[in-house]
């Protein structure tokens, strides 16, 4: 298994924050006290399955633990039922970022090519 190596901490905002960005943060650091570097990396997603966060594990063996913890989490916050985890270890998350890659454009230009897009078909 290769091994994906954060050298330092990256938390990147998005433009336009939700509530469910609030509670990533307080989830991520929750997680962190309770799980240390078992954790590699927690993101808000839309996944397919209606999973809204993507928990990434360096031992998936802690998915049970983990689990509970979030649970656990939500129900401190009085959320229950609002973090649905897709938890996932490294090696798929790489098979995801391949899947994955490519040129990144900026938000403003995506914004940009959309307004135009709409101009011309109207």
């Amino acid at each position: 298994m290769t091994t994906l190596v954060a050298r330092v901490t990256q938390i990147i905002f998005p433009e336009k924050p939700t509530e469910l960005d609030v509670i990533i943060i307080e989830l991520a650091n929750y997680l962190f006290k309770r799980f240390g570097n078992k954790i590699l990396k927690i993101e808000r997603i839309d996944g397919w399955d209606g999973s809204n966060i993507r928990i990434v594990v360096r031992d998936y063996s802690i998915t049970d633990e983990l689990i509970d913890a979030i649970i656990e989490f939500e129900s401190e916050k009085g959320i229950v039922g609002t973090i649905l985890p897709d938890i996932i270890d490294e090696d798929e998350y790489k098979a995801l970022a391949k899947d994955f890659e490519g040129p990144m454009i900026s938000d403003n230009l995506l914004n940009e090519l959309k307004k135009t897009f709409k101009e011309k078909v109207r």
